[in-house]
């Protein structure tokens, strides 16, 4: 399971890196008609360009002050905070980012920050998560655009066995289990009424199903046992642990195949 080719990637945890034409290697994505996207990102950017200090040093700060928007008091702050948010969320956009700092993916701590401050609003403002889900993110989705960058083929060798990104998918099990644990205590000590309990197990939902399937795919695929048991684990917290099996085992060896129910039909 840990060798894996070409031939054989689709059903192996290993990782196989293809050549590329001569010239090509580490040169930017060719544009798509298909992408949604308002700009494009790092086209010029030399093959194997790394962020500076300087660039780690604002995302720190870019993240500090997202963790800092979880403090505005509610509900006298609460313009402020979605006011903050939703600025924050614009000024990525000129944040520099060559795809080898782990800083960039922890913005995702945005989601559970949204979900109990808009429970503890109360009232139909519970329910706010799914605006800034489905209505704010893809907006700015569609303003930031795509990063069309590459690395080269040792660049991405030599990120694939870098700790910073393994332990920031492991780190996300327990946060995934801490959020469950502060939503069970909302719930039985909250006082929240039935509109807020919705609200409140919606926003439960996107955080367990944005957060902890996405990255619960992603270590199900991985080598190492303790990677893929907490791989395991993100998709049990969110009622999907049988993923972890039908997706290596069928999904990934029927693709594009009758035997494959996830493959779309022509």
């Amino acid at each position: 399971e840990a060798q894996a080719s070409v031939d054989t990637a689709c059903i192996s945890t290993a990782p196989v890196f293809a050549g590329t034409a001569a010239g090509r290697d580490g040169a930017a994505k060719s544009h798509d008609s298909g992408w949604w996207a308002f700009m494009e990102h790092n086209r010029e950017r030399p093959a194997g360009a790394k962020s500076s200090w300087a660039d780690s040093a604002a995302w720190a700060a870019f993240l500090a002050g997202m963790a800092a928007c979880g403090l505005i008091p509610t509900p006298q702050g609460w313009g402020l905070f979605n006011a903050s948010v939703v600025g924050l969320v614009f000024l990525s956009i000129w944040l520099p980012d060559h795809g080898d700092t782990v800083l960039p993916f922890c913005s995702i701590i945005i989601l559970p920050i949204v979900v109990f401050k808009s429970v503890a609003m109360g009232g139909w403002w519970s329910y706010s998560i799914l605006l800034f889900v489905f209505v704010v993110i893809p907006f700015f989705d569609y303003v930031v655009g795509v990063d069309v960058g590459n690395q080269t083929r040792e660049a991405q060798r030599e990120l694939h066995s870098a700790f910073r990104f393994e332990l920031l998918t492991l780190l996300v099990a327990p946060g995934i289990l801490a959020c469950l644990g502060y939503g069970a205590w909302l719930v039985n000590f909250g006082s929240l009424s039935c509109l807020e309990l919705g609200g409140l197990s919606i926003g439960m939902g996107i955080i367990t199903g944005v957060i902890g399937i996405v990255v619960g795919h992603e270590l199900c695929h991985k080598a190492s046992r303790l990677e893929r048991a907490f791989g395991r684990l993100l998709l049990c917290a969110a009622c999907y642990g049988h993923f972890y099996v039908e997706h290596t085992l069928g999904h990934h060896k029927d693709v594009a195949t009758d035997e494959d129910p996830a493959t779309s039909r022509y």
